[in-house]
């Protein structure tokens, strides 16, 4: 698993969505504290899930057939300058008056994540051989999973520690610390050259193998012929 990091494009895509990831479940814990905080209400707080849902109700479908459709390095970078934007709002939201923006601000995050999520996990097909993508999806797979386990936690002890100022500045280092990863993925083109497996690879495309199944549809092909120009004589 450790050898697939010596792709560079894929070691860049990685450490982007594990730091936006990280920033993810950071502000989702810091945003609930806050709004608790602001109106005693566990009602209120519990309406962040609601908020959080929603574009994954009304978006799910639109946002997989956007990473089809749209180049998906220009939407990945995109959604990764955006967010930065987004939860930098919060820096002016701090106050008792401000809870809508609060809501708003959770709709457009978690809006732009349901459209990141996919467009991420199809181009690490794109920046890996074949022979290595299975590695590169358990690799992305276990570090998400490391980070929704570790970001809470952390989430909690820096509003609890630092006040809900500053863990929005360290959620927006977070997401911008993404976006310039992200920004640095090599050209699609690049990829492709750079990641096509070898002739005679079981993962190459460019020549089939001798031993791959093209080799037996070839067989069976030309078999079929001689025995047709056989039973002619």
């Amino acid at each position: 698993m450790v050898r697939v990091f010596r792709h560079r494009a894929f070691a860049l895509l990685f450490t982007g969505n594990l730091a936006a990831t990280f920033a993810g479940w950071m502000l989702g814990i810091a945003l609930s504290v806050h709004v608790f905080a602001l109106t005693g209400s566990a009602t209120a707080a519990g309406g962040l899930l609601i908020a959080n849902s929603l574009p994954a109700a009304l978006l799910g479908s639109v946002a997989g057939v956007a990473g089809d459709r749209i180049d998906r390095r220009r939407l990945l970078r995109g959604i990764s300058v955006i967010r930065v934007f987004v939860v930098a709002i919060l820096w002016s939201a701090a106050g008792p008056d401000s809870l809508w923006v609060l809501y708003a601000v959770t709709v457009l995050q978690a809006t732009a994540q349901q459209f990141f999520t996919p467009a991420e996990q199809a181009t690490i097909a794109d920046v890996v051989p074949t022979a290595d993508l299975i590695a590169a999806n358990a690799a992305n797979s276990a570090g998400t999973n490391a980070t929704r386990m570790a970001a809470p936690t952390l989430g909690g002890l820096l509003i609890g520690l630092l006040g809900f100022t500053m863990t929005v500045t360290v959620v927006v280092g977070c997401l911008g610390l993404a976006a310039a990863l992200v920004a640095f993925l090599p050209p699609d083109d690049a990829d492709r050259t750079h990641s096509s497996a070898s002739p005679g690879d079981p993962g190459s495309t460019s020549t089939p193998s001798r031993t791959g199944w093209p080799a037996y549809a070839n067989y069976g092909r030309v078999s079929r012929q001689e025995q047709f120009l056989c039973c002619r004589r």
